[in-house]
């Protein structure tokens, strides 16, 4: 199959939220990213989060999958369906390897299993893990296309 079709697709939904984490491009910070597992708030080791669009509970394991470290490339793309502004972002090894675990371990389970997203500590989103994620994602909703670009250099800032 080709790398494309491999790749799995996350889709973050941020709307407005997006651009309180971007940075001017000439001063980008890293941004600390986190990607969880959603477990059952019985699980040692989880902690409760809440999301503020909804006010749903969720607790995740307070290891994450993933972090900023292990982001080897980000950029600002466009999706090829619609032209809408998008991140895409390549793991290391390590971070592709533990995605990869991690995401087929997720989809696998009969009850929706998800991953929540942070962003500078932020809650983004929790979406449900249908495929597993090798080495590439995509985060896209609500991005003008200097916000994806912003985002997309914080991302690599300190690379």
């Amino acid at each position: 199959m080709k790398k494309a079709l491999v790749a799995a697709v996350l889709v973050v939904l941020c709307a407005a939220g997006c651009k309180t984490h971007t940075h001017n491009v000439n001063n980008a910070k890293p941004v600390p990213i986190g990607i969880h597992e959603v477990v059952s708030c019985i699980a040692v080791n989880s902690t409760l989060v809440i999301d503020p669009r909804t006010s749903q509970k969720l607790c995740i394991d307070s290891k994450a999958i993933v972090t900023e470290t292990n982001i080897r490339q980000a950029q600002a793309t466009r999706d090829s369906a619609t032209g809408e502004p998008e991140v895409t972002l390549y793991l290391d090894r390590s971070g592709g390897d533990r995605m990869y675990e991690a995401t087929q371990r997720i989809s696998a389970r009969r009850d929706n299993g998800r991953m929540a997203i942070f962003i500078d500590g932020n809650f983004l989103t929790a979406p449900v893990v249908r495929n597993a994620i090798k080495d590439s994602m995509i985060i896209a909703g609500g991005f003008t296309e200097r916000s994806a670009q912003d985002l997309a250099d914080a991302l690599m800032a300190g690379k």
